[in-house]
């Protein structure tokens, strides 16, 4: 008789409790959607929003709502101007006779984070960025990424423009990395001495 009710008491509490299912509610789903993206990264999203805004506000405001928010889904033709905004000035840089007094192009990355922050906007809303326009998008920053590349191989930007000091996480990762790796012995005339020296010379290039 205890064995019996030993058994059901265990098989009940495998159950889902009713009370439980109470505990997430609509909100609470949507909350956890919002918690996706951290805090910092959510700040710069919303740092490009606001500027892709403020620029369509004076150059096409009828993509502004009466709140005074983007309105989503957004123009293809109206995105694809601003980020032809924010490429001008490499190609500005590009193709002047000299570089002196110009404005200095944005970085890769930069102009890729605010495609980033309008993708982030349509799942907000559970929407998906149009195909269309996420293609089109997409060729415009492999078309940019190469002419930066290119300027820096003309020496009108710097090389490291754009790049950033490598933080301690990544020294940490670029050592652990490096300890564990024996180096080959055959003819090449490596030694821990040699990797050792290898890479504390270029972490101290690097600070």
């Amino acid at each position: 008789m205890t064995r019996r009710r030993q058994s059901t008491t265990t098989s009940t509490s495998s159950k889902p409790n009713k009370s439980t299912k109470k505990l997430a509610p609509a909100h609470v789903v949507k909350k956890l959607k919002a918690s996706r993206t951290k805090t910092g990264t959510k700040t710069n999203y919303r740092s490009k929003i606001n500027i892709m805004t403020e620029w369509l506000s004076e150059n096409c405001p009828s993509q502004i709502g009466a709140d005074g928010n983007l309105i989503i889904p957004v123009d293809k033709d109206s995105i694809l101007k601003f980020f032809g905004f924010l490429c001008s000035p490499a190609e500005a840089l590009n193709s002047a006779a000299t570089v002196e007094g110009l404005e200095t192009p944005m970085s890769i990355s930069n102009v890729k984070l605010y495609r980033s922050a309008l993708v982030d906007q349509y799942t907000i809303l559970n929407l998906k960025l149009d195909g269309d326009l996420d293609t089109e998008l997409k060729a415009v920053l492999d078309g940019y990424e190469k002419l930066i590349n290119n300027l820096k191989q003309r020496g009108r930007m710097k090389i490291n423009e754009g790049k950033r000091h490598l933080k301690f996480d990544g020294y940490q990762l670029l050592a652990n990395k490096f300890m564990k790796k024996v180096p080959a012995e055959s003819g090449c005339g490596k030694s821990w001495s040699t990797v050792i020296f290898g890479v504390s010379s270029y972490l101290c290039g690097t600070l």
